[in-house]
């Protein structure tokens, strides 16, 4: 097959953009909290807003809160299971992070939580001129005691949000004291460098994982963190988290919180290095640089990245691609790029090389941009092009019909977001991964009547569903533990997984016994989808960077008795060897085209 390759914008790039926030609060753990009191409240902003700044809100949150030792959760409208789901992770986990850090969570956290990143967006609580006040990394807002979250259907985000937000609240007090007078004073005499603060709340909130490294491994072999104390934003992000994952390797993790305090005591960052390693704070830059460099070199020698031309060949560095998808004959590519907060959607004719923008949308703010949309999926006939926006608080579905040019459009209600899109083989069905009042589940829609039908209800993440097998079966990604699909089965925090395995939904017979395809408790499997008569693909992280792996789903003669018993089984190999992470991956099996977005 043909490659198509669109050089993907890192992530620490578009977190220098603008920053991100988070999501979640639950639940009843100890015997004090077994009843929790749930309150009506109203938050009032006039001290916290900015003269002459004032979000649009396209709709009214009626807030909520729940009440307990340590934290108290404030949600409105379908935010009740995100609320008991943040207060039961914080509760079980917040003193890993007391002791990470070697010190104690000395105020009542406040978790503000939000459905999605669009009705963040439209609160005014905490508003700021700017996003550079949006900080940890990107991943979580802190206005004093208040942390503010967001759901992205995605529960291992959610998570990280929340520990970023505790981990935030006590490197704050461990800085500049718990006092109004200390902490003015101390802001004053101290100055903290973005990769500092930002880095150790990251590595204190995120494990060390494919993602970070390909940013990681991608900055350092482009040299972007030569000039260390000048990062800013993402890049900043990562750096530090990678610069405190090295001391934690070589020098321990207990030493992390002794240069915490004695950079205070002596309100000099890089005293603090000295004063506990031994060493000036260039130096173990220097030994840190050299550590990642001599591994990445290692593994580039004996890696590669795909020969096709890219389709972006004037790459800008503040433009994001995504939702790349080849047309059924494998004529056409349709993407969308996010740029300063404008995003479109283009068609490329790959026999002409003419690219057409269809649609354009979104404001240049300073508010952060949800660049999850738009997403795109084509008719099978390859004549209407389906992309869906988020527009005005509303989630809105569009047609572009080709041969007369004409866009058509319909309201999704029903759904606080949309995660994924794909057509049926006959066009008349799209099956999607969307979020239902805190959860992500599988739904099969119906775009003539604007009906749907749910396939999965549980707290389980469930990702990247595809028809297969002419559409008589669903191919999704989920980190579920078991392979029969209950309705509102009651899941603890304790027993959500970060690893995803793939599973085969029977649509033709509505069975609810799932076929698990994968089971790699230490790999992480998404974004899979047919590629020829029994086989699909997928892309892992199996070798530590995300590549495509190729899966052959065939059956045999378990046992016969009046009749024939079969066992399902896959039989899987990865046909790439890159060296950066695959981000997205599409494939027109009709069009003999394979096209996939990565870092190069």
């Amino acid at each position: 097959m043909d490659s198509l390759i669109l050089p993907g914008m890192t992530r620490a790039e578009k977190m220098n953009r603008s920053m991100n926030f988070p999501a979640w609060l639950a639940a009843c753990l100890v015997f004090a909290m077994l009843f929790p009191v749930t309150v009506s409240a109203q938050f009032y902003n006039g001290s916290q807003l900015t003269f002459g700044k004032s979000r649009v809100q396209y709709g009214e949150f009626l807030w909520q809160n729940f009440r307990f030792e340590k934290f108290d959760t404030y949600f409105y409208q379908n935010g009740n299971k995100l609320a008991l789901y943040a207060a039961e992770y914080a509760d079980k986990h917040y003193r890993e992070i007391e002791l990470d850090l070697q010190s104690n969570l000395e105020e009542k956290v406040q978790f503000i939580i939000f459905n999605t990143l669009s009705d963040l967006k439209q609160s005014n609580i905490g508003l700021y001129g700017d996003w550079d006040y949006y900080n940890t990394g990107g991943v979580t807002r802190i206005i004093g005691g208040r942390v503010l979250l967001f759901f992205d259907g995605c529960y291992e985000h959610f998570e990280r949000q929340i520990r970023a937000g505790i981990a935030q609240v006590i490197l704050n007090n461990m800085i500049y004291g718990t006092g109004i007078g200390a902490q003015i004073k101390n802001n004053a005499l101290f100055t903290v460098p973005e990769w500092y603060i930002n880095g150790l709340v990251s590595f204190i909130s995120r494990k060390w994982d494919a993602d970070i490294e390909n940013e990681v491994r991608d900055a350092i072999l482009n040299r972007k963190y030569e000039k260390f104390n000048s990062l800013t934003g993402g890049e900043a992000t990562y750096a530090g988290h990678s610069l405190w994952n090295y001391i934690a390797f070589k020098y321990g993790p207990t030493t992390i919180p002794n240069i915490v305090y004695m950079a205070r005591l002596s309100h000099n960052v890089e005293r603090g290095f000295q004063y506990v390693l031994g060493v000036g704070f260039q130096g173990i830059v220097q030994e840190w640089l050299a550590f990642y460099k001599q591994i990445y070199r290692e593994q580039e020698s004996s890696r590669s990245l795909p020969a096709g031309l890219p389709l972006n060949t004037r790459n800008k560095p503040d433009r994001l691609y995504h939702s790349l998808k080849i047309s059924p004959d494998g004529n056409r590519v349709a993407y969308a790029t996010l740029q300063l907060g404008i995003f479109k959607v283009m068609v490329r004719d790959m026999e002409t090389g003419k690219t057409k923008r269809v649609y354009r949308g979104g404001y240049r703010l300073a508010d952060r941009p949800d660049d999850s949309y738009p997403l795109i999926a084509w008719h099978p006939d390859g004549s209407v092009l389906a992309f869906l926006v988020e527009r005005k608080g509303g989630i809105w579905l569009y047609f572009y019909h080709f041969g007369d040019r004409v866009l058509e459009h319909q309201l999704l209600v029903n759904f606080q977001k949309v995660l994924d899109i794909s057509y049926s083989d006959d066009g008349t069905l799209l099956v999607m991964s969307a979020v239902q009042n805190g959860q992500s589940d599988i739904f099969v829609y119906n775009p003539a009547s604007g009906s749907h039908e749910q396939i999965t209800r549980d707290r389980w993440d469930d990702l990247n569903p595809r028809f297969i097998n002419h559409s008589a079966d669903i191919i999704f990604s989920s980190n579920r533990t078991s392979d029969t699909i209950r309705f509102d089965e009651p899941v603890k925090a304790s027993k959500i997984r970060y690893f995803n395995d793939l599973f085969l939904f029977h649509y033709s017979t509505k069975h609810n016994v799932l076929q698990r395809l994968t089971n790699t408790p230490d790999a992480h499997e998404t974004q899979p989808m047919p590629y020829s008569d029994r086989y699909f693909c997928y892309l892992s992280d199996q070798n530590g960077i995300v590549n495509r792996y190729l899966a052959r789903y065939d059956s045999t003669i378990a046992f016969i008795d009046t009749t024939a018993h079969y066992r399902y089984f896959t039989t899987s190999f990865p046909v790439t060897d890159y060296s950066r992470n695959i981000l997205e991956q599409d494939v027109s099996p009709r069009g003999a085209r394979m096209a996939e977005i990565l870092l190069r």
